[in-house]
């Protein structure tokens, strides 16, 4: 593993040692898997996100080589379910960058407690898209036209106090 993240290690050398750790992923134990986390190179992300295990998820989190961009990818493209939606949605550092919020809201493995919650932590564009979504649950459509009417009236109410 240190092969693949050491820079001084020539290019090929290092996508070999990643490719052989890729290999190897599905027979290390959830322990290994969540230490391989913390530190995999980002050529490994991929993989170690495809894990299914939401501790792996966790660790993964506090890796300094992932991005949301790796997330969105995951979340819109991968395979999640409700826990590692649930582990995402409640990490401060990347629940609250909006590419990933938005994805979470549009994700139908959401749990609809999380996506309220995601929405309610919003901004108007996040809202919008939830209500012009035809795929978005109604319930969670219906607050999102509340959120929206809500913060009309506010900059309604705005323009008409005296300044």
């Amino acid at each position: 593993m240190d092969i693949g993240r050491e820079r001084r290690t020539p290019p090929p050398v290092r996508r070999v040692a990643n490719q052989k750790l890729l290999e190897r992923l599905p027979r290390l134990s959830s322990g290994e898997k969540a230490s391989l986390a913390r530190l995999a190179d980002s050529e490994v992300l991929q993989g170690v996100l495809a894990d299914e295990d939401p501790r792996v998820l966790a660790a993964l989190l506090r890796n300094p080589r992932l991005t949301a961009a790796n997330l969105v990818r995951w979340i819109t493209t991968g395979e999640p379910d409700a826990k590692r939606i649930e582990v995402l949605a409640a990490d401060p550092l990347f629940a609250e960058r909006p590419e990933v919020r938005s994805a979470l809201l549009s994700c139908r493995a959401t749990p609809r407690a999380v996506a309220l919650s995601l929405l309610r932590a919003g901004n108007r564009e996040d809202w919008r898209r939830v209500v012009e979504d035809p795929r978005s649950h109604p319930l969670l459509r219906a607050c999102a036209e509340t959120l929206l009417e809500e913060e009309r009236e506010r900059r309604v109410d705005k323009r008409r106090m005296p300044g």
